[in-house]
């Protein structure tokens, strides 16, 4: 329940129906969740679940763990049949692509003046 209550807030910050209209011509919003291997995680990942359903592009940075709560699993398998993106490091490519990970160093050729 915390997981659509939060999704709800975040929708309204976000702009609401004006913002995540089809026919509205800016560009998606995007969330970037940080979740541990807790309840208050799972309940950020169904909050994300929530976001994405709602065509918002949600990125999902949730570590590697030894040991998780069954209901991060659960969690984690309902977010996997959405839009979202989950990704456990850094380094990431698609954190990169999404402008959320560490940048390449700049070229020799781009110092040059």
């Amino acid at each position: 329940m915390t997981g659509v209550c939060a999704s709800q807030m975040a929708l309204t910050l976000l702009g609401g129906p004006n913002r995540l209209n089809p026919k509205n011509v800016h560009q998606r919003p995007t969330v970037a969740l940080l979740c541990g291997p807790h309840v208050k995680g799972a309940q950020g990942i169904s909050c994300g679940r929530h976001l994405a359903n709602h065509d918002v592009q949600v990125i999902l940075f949730l570590p590697n763990f030894v040991k998780m709560l069954e209901s991060i699993t659960n969690e984690l398998s309902l977010f996997s049949k959405t839009q979202g993106q989950q990704v456990s490091n850094l380094k990431g490519e698609r954190l990169r692509r999404a402008g959320l990970g560490p940048r390449p160093p700049p070229s020799s050729r781009s110092l040059m003046v």
